[in-house]
């Protein structure tokens, strides 16, 4: 169910075959989520800030994809916030199977190969510790690849609920993750 104060982007196709999402008014997008993130109708795909209200982007009905390139930053009505690549019939769908391990665990996977960071700095607090409550947008981690740093936020869709609690890391701070490779257990926070 989508809270009353959630905007739908707006959806157009592109030249790819895949599509492309923009803004559904003035402001500045933020949050976008990581290159090869696979969307789904009604997931997250982002905030909007607008005349200082920040509000959750949804993916409109009838749109799936996986993210080629996000636009973040300040957008004016109608200008694209990403571009997604075409997936596959069922994709999605299947999506929703893999957050979950085969003993019935929620797991966050990483969304592409790279090198999983636990904190923005080997001198500051990590983003999330055991048992802290992820919603929507909260950073849980940073994705390096080809030394392009990209924080890692929790997207509740595709299986994960709205909130969810972080049970435990599965990798270590630094390590090497493959795409689709789970980085943590969570379970959901009916709170």
């Amino acid at each position: 169910m989508r809270a009353k104060d959630t905007l739908d982007a707006l959806a157009a196709g592109d030249e790819d075959g895949g599509a492309r999402l923009a803004c559904p008014a003035v402001g500045e997008y933020l949050h976008p989520p990581a290159k090869g993130e696979l969307l789904s109708p009604g997931e997250s795909c982002g905030w909007l800030r607008v005349l200082g209200a920040v509000r959750p982007l949804v993916v409109p009905d009838g749109v799936a994809g996986r993210v080629r390139a996000s636009h973040p930053g300040a957008r004016g009505a109608g200008e694209t916030l990403l571009e997604l690549d075409a997936v596959e019939a069922g994709a999605a769908a299947a999506a929703v199977d893999d957050v979950r391990a085969e003993d019935g665990a929620l797991l966050l996977r990483a969304p592409l190969d790279g090198r999983f960071y636990r904190r923005p700095a080997p001198d500051v607090e990590a983003y999330v510790q055991d048992g802290d409550l992820l919603e929507a947008g909260r950073a849980v981690g940073m994705l390096e690849v080809m030394k392009t740093f990209s924080p890692l936020h929790y997207q509740p869709g595709g299986g994960l609920p709205t909130r969810a609690r972080l049970v435990r890391f599965l990798v270590e701070d630094g390590d090497e993750v493959a795409e689709g490779q789970p980085l943590a257990e969570l379970e959901a926070d009916g709170a």
